[in-house]
């Protein structure tokens, strides 16, 4: 079953059966930049972590980290503070709740509790890349219905699932093929492209297994062009500088010195 539905769906007490308030503590940390966190999680399996808003450039981790939670190693708790990246949490760290009544604790794991908030995560890129044209692309993590056509791919080792296949665990991996909610709706994650590349429409679903190799040529264009933006930013500057030597030669440097040094 999957985890995120099928939880305790009202943290209970199990010594009075009053149900659980507050908040309990939770360590982690990102899955881009390694920074540690310490989350709280309340009854309801949310955090107080930052939602996920993920650039280009963090797409990538996240589609990792949900790669990940469907091996059974980790679960997302919600965005670092930092870089924008995925906050992990380890599936099996524990998470204590006390129960306000009766003052009795309860130990939970975190994939039983902690609701990963990565449905519909959506990335952008709007660029125009020297030799190679402009880009506008929208990039969703969403899932789709389960369908066992030979299409999908185990999100864990990327083993092609074969068609009529009936078990929710790879054959060969053992990491979970698909999410399954609580009325037993199968379903899996997706990257969804959609947009324009050059003078191209793009509407295309990835098996997540093959999504950061699919958006690996993007993310490349997308560093271009901001380094292209530097570069000439770096330039005007440069010819500007110049100008005003010419036009004030010593004054001039002066002024600049100054400029530069507030």
């Amino acid at each position: 079953m999957d985890p995120h539905a099928a939880r305790v769906v009202t943290l209970a007490c199990h010594a009075c059966g009053a149900k659980l308030a507050g908040a309990a503590s939770v360590d982690g940390a990102c899955e881009s930049c390694r920074r540690p966190f310490a989350a709280h999680v309340r009854p309801d399996g949310t955090t107080d972590l930052p939602r996920p808003e993920p650039s280009l450039l963090t797409l990538g981790a996240w589609i990792a980290g949900v790669r990940r939670m469907m091996r059974g190693e980790t679960v997302c708790a919600g965005a670092c503070s930092a870089c924008a990246g995925p906050a992990a949490v380890a599936a099996d760290a524990p998470v204590t709740f006390a129960c306000t009544h009766c003052g009795a604790s309860r130990a939970l794991r975190a994939d039983a509790v902690v609701t990963a908030p990565i449905d519909g995560l959506q990335a952008g890129l709007n660029a125009t890349a020297p030799l190679k044209g402009s880009f506008a692309l929208t990039y969703t993590l969403a899932r789709r219905d389960a369908v066992s056509d030979g299409t999908h791919a185990c999100p864990g080792c990327g083993a092609a699932v074969p068609p009529g296949h009936t078990s929710d665990a790879c054959a060969y991996c053992g990491a979970r093929l698909w999410m399954i909610d609580a009325s037993g709706r199968r379903s899996a994650y997706w990257l969804h492209i959609e947009g324009r590349r050059r003078l191209h429409s793009v509407d295309t679903w990835v098996p997540l297994a093959h999504a950061e190799r699919a958006i690996a040529p993007d993310v490349e264009i997308f560093r271009s062009a901001g380094n292209l933006f530097k570069a000439i930013g770096l330039g005007i500057g440069t010819v500007f500088a110049v100008m005003v030597l010419g036009v004030l030669g010593c004054a001039g440097l002066f002024v600049l010195l100054a400029m530069f040094s507030r």
